[in-house]
């Protein structure tokens, strides 16, 4: 695992992956305790995100944000997970990818893995991020991991035209 610098900043600017589509996760809340159930699509799909224009040289010596990535053995940049501190004393995930041909080989956990070290080097006491609830196979990686669902949002995408879909926010506290 390595944080960016100007040897790998070009990493940062690939084009995003597509991700499997193969139902929702429904998050519920009782008045007390957020729960989820999920509900399967008859046919899978696929969505990519559009592509970010970012500027490496934000997260390069930055003590606010930076990005991970991982490498496999051979060099090849296998995923990356982009953070900062967040306005509430939590670490904020931005952006978790693993190369398509790469996924479900533990790149995902060890991307988290050093993110939660990033945290607890900054002495923050957890972590937060947001899925669509239409990507189902990130919201069971972040359930399995051990986040919690927080809260849910049901307008946050209406204006970039992914009507219909909901953010769910997950936390993972260290408490």
């Amino acid at each position: 695992m390595l944080p960016i610098d100007r040897s790998n900043q070009q990493y940062l600017l690939r084009p995003n992956t597509a991700f499997e589509i193969i139902g929702r996760c429904i998050a519920l809340f009782d008045g007390t305790v957020w729960s989820h159930k999920e509900v399967l699509l008859p046919q899978k799909s696929s969505k990519c995100f559009p592509d970010e224009k970012l500027d490496p040289a934000e997260f390069i010596d930055s003590t606010d944000k930076t990005v991970l990535f991982c490498f496999t053995k051979t060099g090849r940049c296998a995923g990356h997970l982009r953070l900062h501190k967040n306005w509430n004393h939590l670490v904020y995930i931005d952006d978790i990818e693993v190369e398509a041909d790469l996924r479900r080989q533990g790149v995902g956990r060890a991307l988290m893995d050093a993110a939660v070290a990033w945290a607890k080097t900054e002495r923050l006491p957890g972590i937060v991020l947001e899925a669509q609830d239409c990507n189902l196979v990130a919201c069971r990686f972040y359930l399995k991991y051990g986040f919690v669902i927080g809260g849910a949002d049901s307008l946050l995408y209406e204006a970039t035209g992914a009507r219909g879909e909901k953010a769910i926010f997950f936390y993972y506290l260290f408490w």
